[in-house]
């Protein structure tokens, strides 16, 4: 059903003027110093998750307290259709975000897996879109990324959970 729903949706913006192609985005990727045992930052990541994946799409995915990693998927940007009398979102743009962390050191990887971009002729921007940015663009991705990056570096140096 998801995927006929979004063969019609492909349908309808490739008919108007609207077509989507892939792009590959390097995965962003940084490692830090942070005070903590590794049972302290994985506590510490699993509540920053909790928190910035506030969007019931955002879900953690896999944890080992063991090895120290969370793996989750985070809604980058929802992708909105029309039905003609109303917009709904149909899907989205994902990231996968892996947080790694040991003794005193956290890793964070991000990397958006199905990013695709919008093009469309100028006439189809002028008409339909009034010439607003059409779609999510590779370097708003990047940015969104690096974001989310200093949102987990600032939390683990800063935030202290009491128990």
């Amino acid at each position: 059903m998801k995927k006929l729903l979004l063969l019609l949706i492909v349908l309808s913006t490739v008919s108007c003027g609207v077509t989507y192609a892939p792009v590959d985005i390097q995965p962003v990727k940084k490692s830090f110093k942070v005070e903590g045992s590794k049972n302290e930052l994985y506590v510490k990541a699993r509540v920053w998750m909790a928190e910035t994946f506030a969007n019931s799409l955002s879900v953690e995915q896999f944890s080992d307290k063991e090895a120290g990693i969370i793996v989750g998927k985070y809604l980058l940007q929802p992708i909105y259709a029309s039905s003609g009398y109303t917009a709904y979102q149909s899907d989205g743009i994902y990231a996968m975000i892996i947080l790694q962390m040991k003794e005193n050191t956290a890793k964070i990887t991000v990397k958006a897996d199905n990013f695709m971009v919008a093009e469309a002729s100028q006439a189809t921007r002028d008409n339909i879109y009034q010439n607003e940015n059409l779609g999510y663009t590779k370097e708003e991705a990047i940015a969104q990324m690096n974001i989310l990056i200093a949102s987990y570096e600032n939390y683990l140096k800063t935030e202290n959970l009491e128990f």
